[in-house]
């Protein structure tokens, strides 16, 4: 169950660099657009400064519930679902204002 935390605590690292080096590009892109963005993308653009944060909790989590294998099962498997879908939402999140621009200038 370690080496699993320590993957989800990888997934939520790869998050958080996204959030740290690509996600102020896509900001600075949007504004300079002039448009108004969706709600989704400006959820996404104002929480990606604490997802850092996210990538430390999975292996305290799993070592303070060690007398419980249960309940460190279910706290990583719902960390690793988090992970998992954290990615594609960012994804999605990143390039529908381009999609939306597309429709404005098509």
């Amino acid at each position: 169950m370690k080496i699993l935390a320590t993957v989800v605590s990888f997934l939520f690292l790869f998050c958080a660099l996204a959030g740290i080096f690509v996600i102020p590009t896509f900001e600075e892109l949007y504004r300079s657009f002039g448009v108004d963005i969706p709600v989704f993308t400006k959820v996404v653009l104002s929480t990606h400064k604490y997802w850092l944060g996210l990538s430390l909790i999975p292996i305290p989590l799993v070592y303070l519930s060690e007398q419980s294998k249960k309940c460190q099962a279910i706290i990583v498997f719902f960390l690793l679902a988090l992970a998992i879908l954290l990615i594609p939402l960012t994804i999605v999140a990143l390039y529908l204002p381009i999609y939306e621009l597309g429709k404005v200038v098509g």
